[in-house]
């Protein structure tokens, strides 16, 4: 059975995002290697325009975001 959709969220929520490596692998481990993720990270922020990217912290095998949307989103 598939979830209850979402709806539609207030461009004022903050959202606490995180994501783990595959197999808990330590792939953020390098400066070199987190290096390139903040350059991604600056390019997405010019790209998709969030209203606020509150903090961030970038882990040797996850990441965490706290971030607050440009717009409205829909989310399925």
């Amino acid at each position: 059975m598939a979830r209850k959709n979402r709806g539609d969220t207030s461009h004022s929520d903050t959202y606490h995002v995180t994501s783990e490596i595959n197999r808990r692998a330590m792939e953020l481990q390098s400066l070199h290697t987190k290096t390139i993720f903040m350059q991604v990270i600056t390019e997405a922020h010019q790209k998709y325009a969030f209203k606020k990217l509150w903090n961030f912290c970038i882990m040797d095998n996850h990441i965490h975001f706290l971030i607050t949307p440009g717009k409205t989103l829909v989310f399925p």
